[in-house]
């Protein structure tokens, strides 16, 4: 018989796993040497058990069956057991009792490994090894089965909606939705919403498909959600329950006066969770990124200039980056903080924002009702009488990333010219050359010359967008 495992500390504290009330951690950490294949003896059987639902289950829980006949060798004693479950994405091992069991909590990390947090059936192909103790040696043998699981998850929709003072009381009418990541729910739980509140008492709850469709069925609204807590008790951050589940409607209540012009709302569906924030938005945010090393400290600044969470700003871009609230790490703006997306815009790394084309852009980020777009500007231009194309046409400007310029050398009349992006006068800049802004006036020459003018508009080293002039 080939030899598996030496155990120098079985004795009686193995022997006891056979008890009805076992515990996992009795058996002694084996020495181990080379591996060697299990064998197969006669005597022991692996069969298996009906489906697992991790849902209502204890501390522990039988996956196999296992049965020992009297036709094992003579004075072998069954010592302990381990099981691999295999999937397509993965093998876990887990220890287990005698009987066939083994912690829940290990069953359920095995599950989410190969197939995530979905409370659906999931299947292992299963290999159950055993020690057999033969005068205070061990054999390794083995036997296959199959193990299916639910794993413990609760119920998580694909929508959420906002109903109330915001919009209207309307379960069927919502248009307030959620944002969500678009990643599997029972993977990224978190669901939010920004949206905009008055002076006074805003009332309002949570829906989902689960309501919605009740509503259409018997015009109940017994699945709208409520805080636990009770009809407008609630507090910054509670718990989540249907109004089946409550004495009274469970709405949610927020106070407002003059402390925010929004108000943020963040659902965990894996813990049933709220969490409520009023929002008073800062005149800047600012866009640290893979095109500038990730330091907010120098990042481009993007305004808010009505205060409203709506952030227009200049900066290029190349591959991901997010928004931050300060020039620190210490409050950001992520992909999931926007519900509506420009194409160019993806994500497959964490929580930051990928963009699909390296470039100067345009970027437009409405955090108070989370959508983010961005035009890409593929030429500045230096347009009007005091240059040689008039109003007619541009000279062009060439990007420098040395110091975020667009920079251009050239004659210029004692005349007046602005600048526009794309050839087009969507974009243009104009007025003060220390204060440039969108639509502005016409900047003025005062004498002829050659220049260098140079155009900072990332606002990365000031508040302000401007224009150094120099004379040749």
């Amino acid at each position: 018989m080939k030899k598996y495992l030496v155990y120098s500390l079985f004795g009686a504290a193995a022997l006891s796993m056979a008890s009805c009330d076992e515990d996992f951690n009795d058996v002694a950490a084996p020495q181990e040497w080379a591996q060697e294949e299990a064998i197969t003896l006669p005597g022991l059987s692996i069969s298996p058990v009906a489906t697992v639902d991790l849902a209502n289950a204890g501390d522990s829980v039988a996956i196999f069956n296992p049965s020992v006949s009297g036709t094992l060798p003579e004075g072998a004693t069954v010592a302990n057991y381990r099981v691999d479950l295999a999937a397509e994405n993965g093998t876990s091992t887990l220890s287990a009792s005698t009987t066939g069991k083994v912690a829940t909590a290990d069953l359920q990390a095995a599950i989410e490994k190969a197939y995530g947090k979905r409370p659906e059936a999931r299947e292992f192909a299963a290999t159950v090894y055993a020690n057999i103790m033969t005068n205070g040696q061990a054999s390794l043998i083995k036997s296959e089965t199959t193990v299916t699981a639910i794993p413990q998850a609760p119920q998580i929709s694909k929508n959420y909606y906002l109903i109330g003072a915001p919009n209207n009381w309307d379960i069927l009418g919502t248009t307030l939705e959620f944002n969500h990541s678009g990643k599997d729910v029972y993977e990224d739980p978190i669901f939010s919403i920004v949206f905009p509140v008055s002076d006074g008492e805003c009332w309002f709850a949570v829906t989902d498909s689960i309501s919605i469709n009740q509503n259409l069925a018997d015009g109940s609204w017994s699945q709208v959600f409520g805080c636990a807590e009770g009809n407008g008790a609630n507090g910054e951050e509670g718990s989540l329950k249907r109004r089946a589940d409550l004495t009274d409607d469970g709405s949610f209540k927020v106070v407002v006066d003059g402390d925010a012009k929004f108000i943020k709302m963040t659902l965990n569906m894996m813990e049933y969770t709220y969490k409520i924030e009023k929002l008073n938005f800062q005149e800047f945010i600012y866009t640290p990124g893979n095109h500038q090393g990730w330091n907010p400290g120098t990042a481009a600044a993007m305004r808010s200039p009505n205060f409203d969470g709506v952030y227009v700003g200049f900066t290029y871009l190349n591959g991901n980056f997010k928004f931050t609230k300060e020039r620190n790490w210490n409050g950001e703006y992520n992909f999931n903080d926007f519900a509506t997306k420009d194409d160019i815009f993806f994500n497959n790394d964490g929580s930051n924002i990928n963009i699909s084309e390296e470039g100067f852009y345009q970027i437009t980020a409405d955090v108070a009702t989370s959508k983010l777009s961005a035009k890409k500007i593929t030429t500045w231009g230096i347009i009007g009488p005091a240059q040689a194309g008039g109003w007619d046409s541009d000279t062009d400007m060439t990007w420098n990333a040395e110091d975020e310029s667009w920079t251009a050398t050239l004659e210029l009349a004692a005349d007046e010219f602005k600048f526009r992006a794309n050839d087009d006068w969507g974009i243009n800049m104009g007025g003060s050359i220390d204060d440039l802004s969108q639509d502005g006036a016409n900047i003025k020459v005062a004498e002829a010359g050659t220049y260098e003018v140079k155009l900072f508009l990332t606002r990365s080293t000031s508040d302000k967008m401007y224009c150094t002039l120099t004379k040749k």
